[in-house]
């Protein structure tokens, strides 16, 4: 089953606007194909991977991103070539959307690109159409190589596309080098080796046709090639001679053991042999890093694998994380993915096992080495750093945590500095923790700068998540909400009131669209807007927000404690002005919210109630109805004396008030 929603796009290179069907999800059911070609639903939808503008012809996987310079790519001779070709629509599309992406340098993708279009050229039988899409995907995969930009999946998966691309054009000596110096250098993880086999077994057949996983032979557990496997090790083991070369013949036969084990899925009976395997590896490795590293970097892989499903023992997860220590110290790029994993494998653990201390120490080693290479190369590590911070507060106890909120928003914001688009999501929970944290601290003047930011990134129209620039979603109305209402605190009212009307202005031009959430924020702002103009000393506009306000939440029908706390000052402004009917009837209504919500918790909302009351008492007696106005005062007096949870200063003021109102009416 697939499922699509409407949604609106703009072209990243002219501007122009549409509505057009998105797929959010696709069905995957069946095999695919060795070129990863995907099954189901998926498959059949291959034409929803590209979009073009009927405007300008800019083709793009996400209309809306792309290089800078899209514009001026489109009107290049070769774009316009290409674009005027006799050739299949989703054909040329993915065509040209290959050649956008190879002038953003982004040659992965355009490989993928390019293979799309000869999977279109497959369905419609055109065979040199499919050999032209396959020959411009396996040039850009190598120049993605060449960049040391990856373009699937770690562990050969690189290599099996490629094997097949050169098998379905026909290149069976290519296959058969690719493939046979893979599987004798051991270079390819356990989950990749069958298909390269596979693919060496087509290769010799002459055979270029389609295939799938399913098609893939594998041994099946208890089977000849497991117990053939297992002599092989024994006998390796057994071997007298010592070095190098006794060394790489154990790793060979245990590499094939592993493989088979792999193939029945006998996870359990697998853990061993990858563990010597990976030992034997290290012991090689020193001789000859650059022969035998690609062979321990395709174990750790498999090991990777092996630890993503959990099976694995404490003392296994800290061999591979040592021996991806030994990589990283001489490529960090190439490898310091895996060591990220295996960490995180690690850390899960030792929390597993209770073991609190080393689980720290990890933590910290790993920020320490973060913090290192993103200082050496910002941009690649951005994302390992700022997860870095993620995991080292994730285990954090309530003692270290706010400091640490503290260093980490530090942090990341040089990084951001340096680097102005990484990190969006992770610099955006980074800055609201922190001013959570301030916000219960009462320090506000802290606080106002991270929320005058807060909303700034709300601003631009998108922004780079896991490599990709994608539509900002984000909504400056809730920021800005929050930033009016620590600016008023501040009492720098302009301000307030710039940030409150800015939001109010954001939804009114929303109309009949808004939701009941962002009602409650029409409200807010109305309300803002009128304690910023009664702080300026404007009473009239202060009346005419704070009546918008409870406008709004009178067709919300809202009894929140905010709108208790509204009523109140409305009715105060009401008063002032002389109508003291509509004043008494918003502060009964303000009680009756407070008392409701006190019968909950009978500890929470005394001093609001409490004010209320008094003013209500004192509103009563200017209409000269001193038996109730006595009755207000005299629950007040009594709420007033039994409050005990409140700090004993704010406790004496309320109940010497309460006291006083009282006392004033019996005179």
């Amino acid at each position: 089953m697939s499922t699509i929603e409407m949604t609106w796009v703009r072209c990243h290179a002219c501007g122009a606007r549409w509505q057009t069907f998105g797929f959010v999800s696709r069905t995957t059911a069946g095999a695919r194909e060795l070129d990863a070609r995907p099954p189901g639903a998926a498959r059949d939808s291959v034409g929803d991977e590209v979009s073009q503008c009927e405007t300008c012809g800019y083709a793009g996987r996400f209309i809306y991103d792309g290089p800078d310079d899209a514009r001026a790519i489109v009107e290049s001779v070769a774009y316009q070539r290409l674009l005027r070709a006799e050739l299949p629509g989703l054909y040329r599309a993915f065509l040209l959307c290959s050649l956008v992406e190879e002038r953003g340098a982004a040659f992965g993708d355009a490989g993928w690109s390019a293979l799309r279009s000869a999977w279109v050229a497959d369905d419609v039988g055109d065979r040199a159409l499919s050999e032209r899409g396959r020959r411009r995907a396996l040039e850009m995969f190598r120049r993605a190589q060449d960049k040391r930009l990856e373009f699937a999946e770690r562990g050969g998966s690189e290599l099996v596309i490629l094997a097949d691309l050169h098998r379905r054009l026909g290149e069976h000596a290519r296959v058969i080098e690719l493939a046979t110096d893979a599987l004798e250098r051991m270079t390819a993880s356990l989950r990749v080796r069958p298909l390269l086999r596979y693919e060496l077994e087509l290769a010799r057949a002459g055979d270029d046709s389609r295939r799938t996983l399913e098609d893939v032979p594998r041994a099946r557990a208890g089977d000849d090639s497991i117990l053939r496997a297992r002599e092989a090790v024994t006998r390796m083991r057994a071997t007298p001679t010592q070095g190098a070369s006794r060394q790489l013949a154990l790793a060979a036969a245990l590499v094939e053991l592993c493989a088979r084990f792999h193939e029945a899925n006998e996870q359990t009976a697998l853990r061993a042999p990858l563990r010597e395997l990976i030992a034997v590896q290290r012991q090689l490795y020193p001789s000859a890093p650059a022969r035998y590293g690609p062979a321990l970097a395709a174990s750790l892989g498999s090991a990777l694998e092996l630890l993503e499903a959990g099976d694995a023992e404490l003392e296994f997860i800290r061999d591979v994380v040592v021996a991806f220590r030994v990589l990283v110290a001489a490529d960090p790029d190439e490898h310091w993915h895996g060591l990220m994993v295996a960490r995180y494998r690690l850390v899960e653990a030792l929390s597993e096992s209770a073991r609190a201390d080393e689980r720290a120490a990890v933590l910290r080693e790993q920020l320490r080495e973060c913090q290192t290479q993103v200082d050496a190369k910002p941009e690649r590590y951005a994302e390992s750093y700022a997860y870095a911070w993620e995991q080292r507060l994730r285990y954090a106890d309530e003692v270290e945590r706010d400091p640490l909120l503290r260093q980490r928003y530090a942090g990341l914001r040089e990084l951001r500095r340096r680097v102005p688009d990484a990190i969006y999501r992770e610099y955006s929970a980074a800055l609201d923790e922190l001013a959570e944290v301030l916000r219960a601290g009462g320090e506000s003047d802290a606080l106002e700068p991270l929320l005058a930011e807060r909303v700034e990134l709300t601003r631009p129209d998108v922004i780079l998540v896991d490599g990709r620039r994608v539509a900002n979603t984000s909504s400056p109305v809730r920021p800005l909400i929050d930033h009016a209402k620590v600016l008023l605190t501040l009492e720098r009212w302009d301000d307030a009131r710039a940030c409150a009307e800015e939001a109010r202005a954001l939804l009114l031009a929303r109309g009949d669209r808004r939701s009941e959430g962002e009602e409650r924020s029409l409200a807010r702002a109305h309300a803002l807007v009128g304690a910023c103009e009664r702080a300026r000393g404007r009473e009239v506009e202060a009346l005419s927000a704070m009546e918008e306000a409870v406008t709004v939440y009178h067709r919300l029908r809202s009894v929140e404690l905010e709108v208790a706390l509204l009523y109140v000052v409305v009715a105060r402004s009401r008063a002032a002005a002389g109508r003291l009917g509509t004043a008494i009837g918003l502060v009964e209504d303000a009680a009756d919210i407070l008392r409701r919500r006190r019968s909950r918790d009978s500890t929470k909302h005394v001093s609001e109630l409490v004010d209320a009351l008094i003013l209500l008492a004192e509103l009563r007696r200017q209409r000269h109805r001193v038996k109730d106005a006595r009755r207000a005062a005299t629950e007040a007096v009594a709420l007033a004396r039994a409050w005990t949870t409140g700090a004993p200063a704010d406790r004496d003021a309320l109940l010497v008030r309460a006291t006083s109102c009282l006392e004033g009416l019996e005179s």
